[in-house]
């Protein structure tokens, strides 16, 4: 199955991709980006993802105690060496929902859900995404390259960049 990216020209950016149109990132500075995302980072996972269980499930306090250690926060997510599957879909679909909503900014919702596919990738070997290499090489070069993240979340971005196989004309 064709995902909705594959049909674009290699030209397209990645803020293009996800519709990070000029006029809306440029209404946010950097030092306001950074300030949502660190309040995001620094927010409970048991209150914003729970909204995102499906009903009879169990709750997001149930599921970072399965994960063993501190789990309470975005940011300790990001850190933690081995996050449930569950919590990083249930990441990705609060990114998802809140860049439709306006909840959160576009840009940093997007990271969001970059970050997501990003632990996935390099703590479990797994893709909460159909998105292909390409298109996440795409998502990834844009991500590092904002200013405004924590050196965590570049570090994660980092690593999941490296862990994709390099692209035909790439440097070996």
């Amino acid at each position: 199955m064709k995902s909705a990216f594959s049909e674009l020209p290699d030209r397209t950016n990645f803020a293009e991709l996800f519709g990070l149109a000029e006029s809306e990132t440029a209404s946010w500075t950097d030092e306001e980006l950074a300030s949502v995302f660190q309040h995001q980072m620094n927010a409970s996972l048991a209150v914003d993802l729970c909204m995102m269980l499906p009903p009879g499930t169990a709750g997001i306090a149930e599921l970072c105690q399965a994960c063993g250690g501190r789990l309470l926060t975005f940011a300790d997510l990001t850190v933690h060496p081995r996050p449930s599957m569950v919590l990083l879909l249930l990441l990705k679909d609060f990114a998802k929902v809140t860049r439709a909503d306006g909840t959160l900014p576009k840009a940093v919702a997007t990271l969001l859900y970059c970050l997501a596919q990003s632990l996935a990738m390099i703590r479990l070997g797994q893709s909460p995404t159909r998105l292909d290499e390409r298109h996440m090489r795409k998502a990834l070069d844009w991500a590092v390259s904002l200013v405004w993240i924590d050196a965590a979340t570049r570090g994660v971005l980092e690593q999941a960049l490296q862990s994709l196989e390099p692209e035909a004309g790439d440097a070996p």
